[in-house]
């Protein structure tokens, strides 16, 4: 019956902004401010840069397994049935705390299904996943030596503000964890640092 196979994607991202911007601060020689700037002054203050890319989006829809018995199909992984509506099994919205805590999903809208049956309940479900809200900057200084040769130092920012972003909580129906979120997605914060000679 490839009508109940009918859901979203499993990649459908509803929601996604991605902001990306590069602005050089109007400081130093021929900018509006430090135009009379001296040398030493003009290579310490001047000629900064900030750029980065900033990003939000919704979770990814999820898919509710179930372990223990068999469909008989050989392959694949069953589903359980049902019997409520899908969105009565999520909790999207709810505080991080209480999503670690097991918060994720509900068990109340499912059942068990018939051993050698498949269960009903779609591919996936209107159930997200954790976000993305993520801001990776960069702060730039450029260095004049000569017309045609400048330093570049670079400070380079990824998830800035250290966002944990939790990843795919317990999706296996009739586990002890269904819900639980246990690992996290995205990288804690990393700064890198890098010197460019351009010519």
């Amino acid at each position: 019956n490839f009508g109940a196979e009918y859901s979203m994607t499993a990649d459908d991202v509803p929601k996604r902004l991605v902001i990306g911007h590069v602005y050089d601060l109007p400081f130093g020689k021929g900018q509006s401010f430090g135009s009379t700037w001296g040398p030493v002054l003009d290579k310490t203050l001047g000629h900064w840069q900030f750029s980065g890319e900033s990003s939000f989006a919704s979770g990814y829809p999820m898919s509710i397994y179930e372990t223990g018995h068999t469909t008989g199909a050989g392959s694949g992984t069953d589903r359980p049935n049902m019997i409520g509506a899908p969105t009565a099994a999520c909790t999207n919205g709810a505080s991080r705390s209480a999503q670690i805590a097991g918060d994720s999903l509900r068990a109340a809208p499912f059942q068990t299904a018939t051993p050698f049956y498949f269960g009903n309940s779609a591919r996936t479900l209107p159930c997200l996943t954790n976000g993305t809200k993520n801001l990776d900057w960069s702060l730039i200084k450029n260095i004049p030596v000569k017309e045609s040769f400048h330093i570049q130092f670079r400070t380079e920012i990824f998830n800035l503000f250290n966002h944990p972003q939790l990843g795919m909580p317990n999706t296996t129906f009739n586990s002890s964890g269904f819900g639980d979120n246990t690992t996290q997605f995205n990288s804690p914060r990393v700064i890198q640092f890098g010197i460019k000679l351009l010519w």
